[in-house]
């Protein structure tokens, strides 16, 4: 009966684990659908920070899960944000390592971005633009507010004690935990994550 017991439930939590997994995949995914459009309209309005104002104000409900863009050129230099708080790329150390490399849409970076008063944890997503020509012209990248991740997260029932949330590589949470455990600032040992 033990026996039993510990393998329904290992199903079970496999089974919620790959659910989970596969929302996050679909959100990024959308991400990633997402600047691919949006580098084709740069391309179409040529990088004019005017034209890109006017169609980020216009669209801007389509961009919910977004705290902003910017873009930067193919030196790495910005070049249009249309960010309501100051905001430097290039403190980021991963955005200037995309002036090396032509990257496909995908997380960079995972930090805290400060609006007012409020730490909001953010995904730095990007993804290279490409000229009519297949050349590189430059970077599109994104802050989504990672929140929405917790959120997809907390929906997940593990009874009435149990709970889920994300982790990097090095036990570092990514969605807050109602035991108290704040995203980005709070460790898990290793030990206790599962492969």
């Amino acid at each position: 009966g033990e026996t039993l017991i510990k393998e329904k439930s290992s199903s079970y939590l496999q089974g919620l684990s790959r659910r989970n997994a596969e929302s996050i995949k679909g959100f990024m995914i959308e991400r990633a659908n997402d600047l691919n459009a949006l580098s084709n309209t740069i391309c179409i309005l040529d990088f004019n920070a005017m034209g890109l104002k006017i169609h980020f104000e216009q669209t801007k409900s389509q961009y919910s899960p977004y705290l902003g863009f910017f873009l930067l050129d193919n030196s790495g230099k910005p070049v249009f944000s249309n960010l309501d708080v100051p905001f430097d790329p290039v403190q980021l150390h991963t955005v200037g390592e995309l002036t090396n490399v032509g990257l496909d849409a995908g997380v960079k970076d995972v930090f805290m971005f400060t609006i007012g008063q409020e730490q909001i944890p953010t995904l730095l997503i990007c993804s290279s633009i490409l000229s009519t020509s297949k050349k590189n012209c430059g970077h599109l990248c994104a802050l989504i507010d990672f929140r929405l991740i917790g959120s997809l997260l907390r929906k997940s029932n593990i009874e009435t004690t149990g709970e889920v949330y994300l982790v990097d590589k090095k036990g570092r949470f990514l969605s807050t935990s109602r035991f108290g455990a704040k995203a980005l600032k709070d460790n898990i040992p290793m030990n206790f994550i599962a492969e």
